[in-house]
Order: C-alpha cells, then sequence, then structure tokens
C-alpha cells in the first residue's frame, strides 16, 4: 500500500481525531490570518503616514532672552520691548538645508494683522466698542478711541504662504481644507478663509473681499482708520474648518481667533507689508524644516546641532514631531495588538498540535511497531503521519480562509475602537508665546483609525507556509520518541 493511501486511509478511519485536529488547526489559522490582515493595514496606513506628516524640526530666535531685547520708545510717547538679535539669516538657512535627511523647510509665524472688510468672529474690542456705542461715554472715551476699536474689531492676523498645505496648523490637522484648494507657488491675491468666516459674510470659492493697511494696525496714531496703501482684493480659493476648541476670553482680540485667520500668497503678503514701509531681506524669526522619515528626525537633529558655523546658545533648536507621534499611536497601538494575535495563535497551534499529535502518536504504537517490524523505514512512518496532518491542515487553512474573510473587519473594527483616544479629551493644545498673536498648536491626540482590512493571496500564503511549517514542527517533535524505540520492544510494551 503506498503511503499517501495509507495517510489517506487513516485521516478518513479516524474521524473523531481528524476533527479535533482540524478545529484545532483552523480556529489558530483564522487568528493568525486576521491577525495579520490587521498588522499589514496598520503597518502600511503607518507608512503612508510618514510619507504624508514626514518629520520637521524648528529653529527659531530666542526672543525670550532678556539681553536680546530692548526698550523702545514710539515719538508718541508709547514704549515697548523690541527683540535685537541675532536673527536666521540666509546663510543659516543654507547650512541648515545642506544637512543629509532635511528635505525642505517653511517660515512660520509669517503674519500681520491688517484690517478687513469682514463681519469677524467677536471678540475683546468689539465688545469694547459695543459697550461705548451703548453707554455713551464721552468723557471717559473720546471719538479717537471708537476709531481705534472700529480698527481692531475688524483686524485680523494674515498670513503669508508660499505652500499653504505645509503651513504648521495644516500639517498638524489643527486646520483642515474642506473646499477648494491650497495655496501653491504661482498663486496671486489668493486666499484661504475659514468656515465660520465664510457663513458670516455669506462667501464662497470664487468671490473677493478686500485686505489694507490702517495706521491703527501699525501705530498709535491721531487718525487710525487712515489708509497706508491701497486695499488690495483677493480672491477666495479655500475654505478651511478649524478643528481645536479654542478658549476665547474677554481679553482675546479678534485677530487672536482662529475662524478669524487669512492665509494669502507670498507675493501679496510682501506687497501689503511694503504699504507699510517694510522691505523684505533675509532674516527669520522661525523656521520648520522637513524630514522625510520620522524616525530619522532625532538624527538629522544631532547633525544640525554639530553646525560649527551657528552659535546655536543664541537660538532654539527642537524637535518638532508632537503631529506625528500622535497620529501614530493608534496605529502602534493596532500593529502591537496584531502581532501580539500572530504570536499567541502560532504558541498556541504548536502546543496544542504536540499535545495532540504526542498522544495519539503513543496510541498508535502498536501499527508503528508492525510497520517498521515488515521493513518500511523510520523516515517513511514520520512522512506518513507528516502527511496525515498537512492533509488535515490543507482543509482547515481552506475553513479558516472563510472564516477570516468574514471576520477580519468585525475584529478590525474592535481592534479600532481599542486604540482609539480617549473619547471627550481635547486633541490640541493651545499655547501662546510671549510677544505672538497666533499660538502653538500641537496635536496630543490622534483621530479614530478607520481601515479595510483585505485577506490578500500575500497574506494567505504567509498564513499557510507558518501553520504547514509549525504543524510539520508539530509532528516531528510528537514522534521523536515513539521511532526512538525497536520493533521488538514496541510490540513487547503492548
Amino acid at each position: 500500500m503506498s503511503l499517501l493511501k495509507r495517510a489517506f486511509l487513516y485521516v478518513a478511519r479516524k474521524k473523531t481525531r481528524s476533527i479535533l485536529l482540524l478545529l484545532v488547526t483552523c480556529v489558530m489559522s483564522a487568528f493568525l490570518l486576521i491577525g495579520i490582515s490587521i498588522k499589514s493595514s496598520a503597518d502600511q496606513a503607518a507608512k503612508e503616514l510618514r510619507k504624508s506628516m514626514g518629520g520637521s524640526f524648528i529653529v527659531k530666535i530666542d526672543n525670550n532672552a532678556p539681553e536680546r531685547c530692548e526698550a523702545v520708545t514710539h515719538e508718541s510717547g508709547y514704549s515697548y520691548i523690541r527683540y535685537k538679535g541675532p536673527f536666521i539669516t540666509e546663510e543659516m538657512l543654507q547650512s541648515i538645508l545642506a544637512v543629509e535627511g532635511v528635505s525642505g523647510y517653511t517660515v512660520n509665524h509669517n503674519y500681520m494683522s491688517l484690517f478687513v472688510d469682514l463681519e469677524l468672529f467677536p471678540g475683546m474690542y468689539a465688545d469694547m466698542y459695543k459697550d461705548i456705542v451703548e453707554n455713551d461715554y464721552p468723557d471717559k472715551d473720546p471719538p479717537d478711541r471708537r476709531a481705534d476699536y472700529q480698527v481692531a474689531m475688524n483686524s485680523t492676523l494674515l498670513f503669508g504662504e508660499k505652500d499653504s498645505q505645509m503651513q504648521e496648523y495644516f500639517r498638524s490637522g489643527a486646520l483642515t481644507l474642506v473646499s477648494g484648494r491650497h495655496l501653491t507657488k504661482g498663486d496671486e491675491r489668493q486666499a484661504l478663509i475659514s468656515a465660520d468666516m465664510a457663513k458670516r459674510n455669506d462667501l464662497t470659492i470664487g468671490d473677493t473681499f478686500t485686505v489694507e493697511n490702517k495706521e491703527g494696525n501699525v501705530m498709535i496714531s491721531d487718525d487710525p482708520v487712515r489708509s497706508m496703501g491701497p486695499p488690495v482684493e483677493l480672491t477666495v480659493l479655500g475654505i478651511f474648518d478649524v478643528n481645536f476648541q479654542q478658549e476665547i476670553s474677554i481679553f482675546t482680540t479678534e485677530d487672536m481667533i482662529a475662524h478669524n485667520y487669512i492665509f494669502t500668497d507670498t507675493d501679496t503678503y510682501t506687497q501689503l507689508r511694503e504699504y507699510r514701509g517694510i522691505k523684505e531681506d533675509s532674516a527669520y524669526s522661525e523656521l520648520t524644516f522637513f524630514v522625510d522619515d520620522p524616525q530619522m528626525s532625532d538624527r538629522v537633529l544631532n547633525k544640525v546641532r554639530s553646525l560649527k558655523n551657528i552659535e546655536w546658545d543664541k537660538y532654539i533648536l527642537k524637535l518638532d514631531d508632537s503631529s506625528y507621534r500622535a497620529s501614530i499611536k493608534p496605529l502602534q497601538r493596532m500593529s502591537g495588538f496584531s502581532a501580539f494575535l500572530m504570536t499567541a495563535s502560532v504558541l498556541g497551534v504548536l502546543t496544542v498540535q504536540y499535545l495532540i499529535l504526542n498522544m495519539w502518536t503513543r496510541g498508535r504504537r502498536k501499527e508503528i511497531g508492525i510497520l517498521l517490524s515488515i521493513g518500511i523505514q523510520k523516515r517513511m512512518i514520520r512522512m506518513q503521519l507528516i502527511l496525515e496532518s498537512v492533509m488535515i491542515c490543507a482543509a482547515a487553512l481552506m475553513l479558516a480562509l472563510c472564516i477570516a474573510g468574514f471576520a477580519s473587519g468585525h475584529l478590525g473594527r474592535l481592534a479600532e475602537r481599542a486604540a482609539a483616544p480617549d473619547a471627550g479629551g481635547d486633541a490640541f493644545t493651545v499655547e501662546y508665546d510671549t510677544g505672538e498673536l497666533a499660538p502653538d498648536i500641537d496635536k496630543v491626540s490622534a483621530s479614530p483609525v478607520q481601515l479595510s482590512y483585505p485577506v490578500s493571496p500575500a497574506n494567505i500564503f504567509a498564513v499557510a507556509v507558518l501553520t504547514l511549517g509549525v504543524t510539520v514542527l508539530s509532528v516531528f517533535l510528537a514522534s521523536i520518541q515513539a521511532l526512538k524505540m525497536k520493533p521488538k520492544d514496541i510490540l513487547s510494551s503492548i
């Protein structure tokens, strides 16, 4: 009788044993297949996240150091503190860009406050102006103060961006474009506005509004509404949502409220600054540099810190990977969960199969002794045992494939919920640096993960190879003791 026929007959006749082994292998293989499907989806999503977000680090001036600031008195008598240097130079910029691993940069906090002919989300100055008008305080607030408040309550921050998609608020997800497109190189007189601003002023993509420099935006003036240069008409290119909760107090001015922010192209921004008498130079206050792979950010940062032509004790250099770390966290949890599931499945298959097969092999001593006594080699007997288990394993794999195809999506959703951030927690932190109107917004919590979990041919092949390998190993281990004995000893011990 051939080896294949003997193996087939044993499997067919020992139905209870075969079904038990089939079920054990099927369940373990199904969990293994589901685990590898979840892990491959989570790992692919993490890879795409690394490509889309990249890594970054920030170089900025240290404007909180007293020795680098000076008191300035305006001709009107108003005194204020001004940073006197050093600034980030073009030479520094080029040196950092030349470091291996640095892929690009963007200018941070490139903004100014100016007048806009739109209704803004009300802040402190709207309340102050309303209080003056309703209560009529001519003695306490002469007419020129009303003009100051009128300018301030209609002024907001205008950001100049060469590529708004790389602007820090959009990169972190604090702001999300919901219609239109981002600002790119070559755009002129274009703008991005918030959904709240668009709704308040009945604006859609393609509509226009104007921005303008008023003396009240720049200095203390006897005529705050006097224009500094002509008004500039901007066309709405895109509309964004504000995704964080900003605490607005009685001291929050209109130009500090994110719903009022406007983003425009760098050419328009430069032109508006020139109307103020400010000529662009090659000095910067804060820059963000990009690294292709966030996992290499620490290494790249150390290379930058070792540059000899930069006095780093006069600047602030810090890693800017909070958004990436927050976003990657649920995917890492899911990958870890699936890895645990896969490891438990492999160990479970190996342990249970070994125990079952070892018990069954002991019960087949007489059969093994007879086969040995009629001249069948030990390796052929072991091959028969392996072939029996492989037959059952193949059937179990086909059944596991059906189960995994149905259950992988459901278990994937459970893994998503388990890895999701705590409900009700703030996704972003909002902090203001001294002397800055625009806040630092850091992402501290990720959005819920939503992935698909297909049972791909590659996953099926990997699980098949792994399951068959574990099965063969289990049979080999279980048959060692039985095949060590001689036929005479086996038959005499029965």
